[in-house]
C-alpha cells in the first residue's frame, strides 16, 4: 500500500497565508483609495505623544544621573558624563516631537476641512 495516497494533501503553511494575505490587501488597499483622514491623523497624534514621553524619560533619566553625580563620592565625573550624553540624546526626540507637532497641526487642519458638511443654499419661489 501506498503512502503518499493515505496522506491528506499538505495545507498552506501559516507564512504562506500570512505572505497571501499582506500581498492582497496590498493590493486592494491600493485600489480602494487611502487610509481615512481620520485615521492618519489619530496615528500622528500617537506618534507625537510617544515622541514626548520618550524625550521627558530622557530628560529626567538625566537629571537622576546628574544628581547623583554630585552626590557621588566616587565615579562623580563618570556619572556627570554619562547624564551629559542622556541629555544630548534627548535632544533627538524632542526635535523630532517639535516638527511632528507642525505636522500634526497641518493634518488636524486637513480633517477638519474634510469632515465640514457641504452647505447647499436653496431657492425658494
Amino acid at each position: 500500500m501506498n503512502v503518499q495516497k493515505l496522506r491528506e494533501p499538505r495545507s498552506q503553511s501559516s507564512l504562506s497565508l500570512l505572505i497571501s494575505f499582506l500581498f492582497l490587501s496590498l493590493i486592494t488597499g491600493a485600489q480602494s483609495g487611502a487610509i481615512p483622514a481620520r485615521e492618519v491623523y489619530a496615528n500622528k497624534k500617537q506618534h507625537h505623544f510617544g515622541l514626548r514621553v520618550i524625550a521627558f524619560s530622557l530628560l529626567f533619566t538625566a537629571a537622576m544621573l546628574l544628581g547623583l553625580s554630585l552626590v557621588a563620592d566616587a565615579g562623580g565625573r563618570f556619572t556627570a558624563v554619562i547624564a551629559v550624553v542622556v541629555l544630548a540624546a534627548a535632544t533627538i526626540p524632542m526635535i523630532a516631537a517639535r516638527r511632528s507637532k507642525q505636522q500634526l497641526m497641518l493634518e488636524e487642519k486637513k480633517v477638519l476641512t474634510l469632515e465640514q458638511p457641504a452647505t447647499t443654499t436653496t431657492l425658494t419661489v
